[in-house]
């Protein structure tokens, strides 16, 4: 366990330390994401380009870290 003694001469445990016993897994704070924006017709590019721009703009506000961006056409074949 990590601890940092302080000038009073008592220990402090950083809370990442606290989190990562608590939880038993590694803390990263490199949290990474990949976002994936879809729209039904070639029509709708602008609402794509909407769509990723929220998209990337919310996981950043949440500390995550935009990899890739994926953008996708949806064809539907007409029966």
């Amino acid at each position: 366990m990590r601890a940092i003694r302080t000038a009073g001469d008592k220990f402090r445990i950083p809370e990442s330390e606290v989190r990562r016993i608590a939880e038993g897994l590694p803390i990263s704070r490199d949290v990474r994401a990949v976002v994936y924006a879809r729209v039904s017709s070639s029509n709708q590019k602008s609402d794509s380009k909407r769509q990723v721009q929220y998209l990337t703009e919310h996981r950043s506000s949440k500390g995550y870290r935009v990899v890739n961006v994926i953008t996708d056409i949806a064809s539907r074949a007409k029966d």
